[in-house]
């Protein structure tokens, strides 16, 4: 089991799954930005930047990298 106690998971409620394009998992959650799981090192991390963006609902990774997150009230690209 992987939480907020035992890795650098910003909240336990995970909204929004999307695999990456460089080997990672982007996670979106509840709240306190977004997380990035990482395939290589098995690892959770925070992504930096993305502290003020809350309820996650989708994410989708364009071509060059740029992040579209949906969250409960607007949609917008995160880079």
């Amino acid at each position: 089991r992987i939480d907020t106690k035992n890795s650098s998971l910003n909240h336990n409620s995970i909204y929004a799954i999307t695999e990456g394009s460089h080997g990672n998992l982007w996670l979106g959650t509840e709240g306190y930005g977004l997380n990035s799981w990482s395939y290589k090192t098995q690892e959770i991390s925070d992504v930096p930047g993305s502290e003020s963006i809350h309820m996650v609902h989708a994410i989708i990774e364009q071509n060059d990298s740029t992040l579209w997150i949906a969250t409960e009230h607007t949609s917008a690209p995160f880079r």
